[in-house]
């Protein structure tokens, strides 16, 4: 099949460059206008931006609208409900059935975990593949947060959370042809709750024209963090450098400073402001703030999913100490293309190695520049997913599992063997 029609359902429009979902969404975008037509169905927030308005055919929007306050009683029983989850709007089924009905879809793209549950919908309105892209395993992001959880409040909150989302995983993921995930560790233990579906992996890539590298690399011991500083797992990361890891590095050099590049800044991020700390926040252009540092450094402790911040480091040309967590699922090669460090001591370490070492500096450079090229140029991810989405298409079964839907009673015996009471 050459001329390829697809409705794409997305939790918000394509707007401004804000986070790893709207990044994504823009070049899948691309690809699918150039495949053919596409409708966008969305809540009504975010933008349209003009490069984009030529790969539409049509965009819909449908209000988010605000929770409702349910009683007491009622959050009691949802307590474990995996329906509670995410608001469910009724126009935005609607709209799902109208588009349907007017046009043949050849696939559906079901954009993010809060769209899963709109797939009964287009099972019962539409005969098209229905594409489900988490993107990244919430369950295991929510595992991490229980193994880390300091009280019993906490890990009970956590469990709660880990089994309404295997409930509504079971429920929702299990009605798609075919799940997509960033990161090939996430794909894997998605595949392991959901051994009977077809799951692949879809990286992000990276524009190495638009991330290139600095004319001028900067010398001093700068480091630079880079991301949305309202995300935990980034607000988490940087409390961690600044606390736990920059004291170490300046104890070896006294002048190393740190600029923090990211959104919406928490009070506990704006906090970590000094003279040697600086806390951007929103900026217009974030290639500019982190070029500004030597060294890019990732020291985050939790997160699942593919780090676009590593992609665009690399494409940058930017030597990179980072956690291996940061790098999970990537081609990262310890003392190659970066430098990987577990402890506060050995992160430290390896920064004030880097930056008394410009010959080791320009090395990482190079080749994070040359895995960039190599391996994320987002022309060639968006070509893999293509060659997914045709393969699929074409009916081509994949050896990890069927590409019908399971039934619902399927998907009950999956959520019950999955430990969901």
């Amino acid at each position: 099949m050459t001329h390829v029609r697809t409705l794409f359902l997305a939790k918000a429009l394509p707007g401004p460059h804000v986070d790893g979902y709207v990044v994504r969404n823009r070049g899948l975008l691309t690809r699918l206008g150039e495949m053919g037509e596409v409708d966008l169905l969305a809540y009504e927030e975010g933008a349209v931006p003009a490069f984009l308005r030529s790969s539409l055919r049509k965009v819909v929007t449908v209000p988010h609208g605000a929770p409702q306050r349910d009683s007491f009683i009622r959050r009691t029983r949802e307590a474990l409900s995996s329906d509670s989850l995410f608001l469910r709007i009724g126009s935005f089924r609607d709209a799902i059935r109208d588009l349907c009905a007017e046009t043949d879809y050849d696939i559906v793209w079901v954009g993010g975990w809060m769209m899963l549950q709109y797939v009964p919908d287009v099972r019962l309105h539409s005969r098209a593949k229905i594409v489900a892209d988490p993107a990244d395993d919430d369950i295991r992001s929510l595992e991490i947060d229980r193994a880390k959880a300091k009280s019993a409040v906490q890990r009970t909150r956590l469990w709660r959370d880990i089994v309404r989302f295997k409930r509504y995983e079971a429920k929702y993921l299990t009605g798609a042809d075919i799940a997509l995930y960033v990161s090939s560790v996430d794909a894997g233990t998605t595949q392991r709750r959901q051994p009977d579906m077809r799951i692949e992996v879809s990286q992000n890539g990276v524009n190495t024209d638009a991330f290139a590298p600095a004319t001028q690399p900067v010398t001093d011991p700068v480091f630079v963090f880079e991301g949305t500083m309202s995300f935990a797992p980034n607000v988490e990361g940087a409390v961690h450098f600044v606390g736990d890891i920059l004291p170490l590095i300046q104890a070896e050099l006294p002048g190393a400073k740190v600029i923090l590049v990211g959104r919406n800044p928490v009070p506990e991020v704006q906090t970590l402001a000094s003279s040697t700390v600086e806390v951007t926040g929103t900026v217009d252009d974030v290639r500019e703030s982190v070029l500004r540092g030597a060294i890019f450094v990732s020291p985050l402790l939790g997160g699942v999913g593919q780090k676009n911040k590593i992609l665009q480091a690399w494409s940058m040309a930017l030597p990179i100490v980072s956690t291996p967590i940061s790098v999970s699922g990537l081609d990262a090669r310890d003392g190659d293309n970066l430098l990987l460090a577990k402890s506060a001591p050995a992160f430290a370490e390896a920064c004030v190695k880097l930056a008394r070492s410009p010959g080791l500096r320009a090395a990482l450079a190079r080749s994070g520049r040359e895995t960039a090229l190599e391996v994320y140029s987002v022309k060639r991810k968006l070509d893999e997913t293509e060659a997914l989405i045709r393969q699929l298409l074409a009916g081509q079964a994949d050896a990890s599992g069927p590409t019908t839907a399971p039934s619902s009673d399927d998907a009950l015996r999956r959520s019950r063997r999955l430990g969901a009471p």
